[in-house]
């Protein structure tokens, strides 16, 4: 009986967010997997019938509390239509995650627009603003002393030959800092036409 319950079971891979907890003063200052493979097996309709939000994944370092390099194990934790399934067996992948911590850090930097294209012939960007001018960014203390400024997303200028209002996102290059303020910014253009030189 017990081999053809085996031989029954089937495997079926899942990817799901992986979760990073840290102590309140402390944050990833180094790249870790954002999400983590789950290899599922049980029998076929049951691990069929799970749905990703039934698993979570963390990986749990707040027990660290100074600077340093840690390695802690993957955690799944079953919710929903997983939590009644038997047999089901989970295996992970990568089995744990080593992460690097820093003292979290928070400063003020300028909103700076990133320019797409160019304005019609005849015409010039005679000045923009940015609203807000300037956001917080926050993260580990390395990342965010070489912070200096926060660009947008593209802001288009192809075809443009009058005064124009954009709402753009601030672009995000950095994975590891988070942008503290409104989003998405308000961007003001004054065209005119070009003087003759």
């Amino acid at each position: 009986f017990f081999f053809q319950t085996v031989n029954r079971l089937e495997e079926r891979p899942l990817s799901v967010p992986l979760a990073v907890v840290s102590a309140r003063d402390f944050v990833p200052a180094s790249a870790y997997p954002r999400t983590v493979r789950l290899i599922l097996r049980g029998e076929s309709n049951a691990v069929h019938a799970i749905l990703e939000n039934d698993l979570e994944a963390s990986a749990d370092f707040s027990e660290f509390d100074s600077e340093g390099t840690y390695r802690v194990s993957v955690l799944v934790t079953k919710k929903g239509s997983a939590l009644d399934i038997d047999p089901l067996q989970i295996r992970v992948e990568p089995p744990d995650v080593e992460v690097r911590l820093e003292r979290r850090d928070a400063k003020a930097v300028p909103v700076v627009p990133v320019f797409r294209g160019f304005l019609d012939p005849g015409f010039e960007l005679a000045s923009w603003s940015i609203e807000p001018r300037t956001v917080e960014v926050a993260g580990p203390e390395s990342l965010v002393a070489k912070a200096v400024e926060v660009g947008t997303e593209y802001v288009e200028l192809t075809g443009r030959s009058q005064d124009f209002t954009a709402d753009v996102r601030l672009s995000r290059r950095e994975s590891l800092l988070e942008i503290v303020g409104p989003e998405p910014v308000r961007f003001s253009a004054a065209v005119r036409r070009a003087t003759a030189s």
